[in-house]
């Protein structure tokens, strides 16, 4: 597992969710690494609402599942690229 940290936002338009690379703040608050989500896709623009922020890549790989099983529409692109990052 790496040590990166996710962040899953929401789109306006689509109000699909997508993973970005995310980073922890000293005072405790996360800020999205880029403007481009795990699947690249630059047709949408990221809402300021999320499921969760900064989660490691093994909390995210969970709450993705769980959030799609509760019928949350995720990016499955994102999920994979995420996987595909794995060292």
């Amino acid at each position: 597992m790496s040590n990166e940290k996710y962040s899953l936002v929401q789109y306006k338009e689509t109000q699909e969710y997508h993973l970005y690379e995310s980073r922890s703040n000293p005072d405790g608050s996360c800020n999205l690494k880029g403007k481009t989500p795990l699947c690249q896709s630059k047709s949408v623009t990221p809402e300021n609402s999320g499921l969760f922020v900064c989660q490691n890549e093994n909390d995210t790989r969970i709450k993705c599942a769980e959030y799609a099983n509760k019928g949350k529409d995720i990016c499955g692109v994102c999920v994979s690229a995420m996987y595909a990052t794995e060292d």
